[in-house]
């Protein structure tokens, strides 16, 4: 029996932290969807400093995961979960 099968009283708490989990992550993975064509689009465009993109991220309002304004990390960590760490990473091996 699978947890979306079983009444939600019947569920353990394992059960529980695991669906949650499997939620977030899912959530996570929208977010990622939707913001990484907008970071492509920076970078397509010759912004390659994720400092900036996070600043033009900002100032576009468009909300960050989890936090309240983007920063570098941020862009880098979007890139890294959207299968595009080596164009990140050649991206800061290039600015130094």
């Amino acid at each position: 029996m699978t947890l979306a099968t079983m009444p939600a009283t019947a569920a353990t708490p394992r059960q529980k932290a695991i669906a949650n989990t499997e939620l977030t992550s899912a959530i996570f993975e929208a977010f990622v969807e939707a913001v990484e064509p907008l970071i492509r689009d920076h970078l397509a465009h010759g912004l390659r400093d994720h400092g900036a993109i996070a600043a033009a991220l900002n100032r576009r309002g468009i909300p960050c995961w989890g936090r309240d304004r983007w920063c570098a990390t941020d862009i880098r960590m979007v890139l890294s979960h959207a299968g595009a760490a080596p164009d990140a990473m050649a991206a800061t091996a290039r600015r130094g």
